[in-house]
């Protein structure tokens, strides 16, 4: 399910298409029928529309992979992209996202795989998550896998809420493994000249 603040973004995306594309007759009763709709009901229509439109027209997950949408990418390698989950049930909860538009679990890339399992395995070292559940999911028409970190002690959401930015910002440095650097000091060589002692030319 699509949180409160999802369903408020993608509304505002449908009726500026709305706008722009609907003869001026029918523009009021539609802007109306969008602007009433729950959270269920815009990701049943979008689900109907088998795709979710970021501002440039395509799918939120491709844009995510092309750079275009901004995310809090963790890893990637040749075939998919690993973000977190902006709206995550537990801490470090991460997407998988295969590169290239699929719409069937079935089409989901080998290396797509091997990348959850290793972004799992990173979750259980830096965050001592007892488990990670791996869940595909098509959301919006583009096949992706949910990591889930379960805790001992941490209790799961009920519900999708928004994770702060300055948080996310934090899992994503200790996961990516961004180190700070650190400049050593150029240590200076002395270099001592010799005098070698020549005996005097003799003519």
């Amino acid at each position: 399910m699509i949180s409160e603040q999802e369903s408020e973004a993608i509304k505002k995306q449908i009726i500026e298409q709305v706008v722009s594309n609907f003869p001026e007759d029918k523009k009021e009763a539609a802007m109306e029928k969008i602007e009433s709709m729950s959270p269920d009901e815009v990701e049943k229509f979008m689900r109907e529309n088998n795709r979710m439109a970021s501002d440039s027209g395509k799918c939120v997950f491709c844009s995510i992979v092309s750079g275009e949408s901004e995310s809090f990418k963790i890893d990637e390698n040749e075939k998919a992209v690993a973000v977190l989950d902006i709206n995550p049930l537990s801490k470090a909860h991460s997407l998988i996202i295969p590169k290239e538009h699929v719409s069937s679990k079935e089409k989901i890339p080998k290396d797509a795989l091997k990348l959850a399992g290793s972004v799992s395995k990173k979750i259980k070292s830096k965050f001592s998550a007892k488990s990670v559940s791996a869940m595909n999911q098509n959301l919006f028409g583009h096949e992706v896998i949910s990591l889930l970190p379960i805790y001992e002690t941490e209790k799961m959401k009920k519900e999708k809420t928004p994770a702060k930015k300055e948080e996310l910002e934090e899992i994503q440095k200790i996961l990516s493994g961004e180190k700070k650097k650190i400049f050593k000091k150029e240590q200076k060589v002395k270099v001592i000249k010799e005098s070698v002692w020549m005996p005097k030319r003799i003519p």
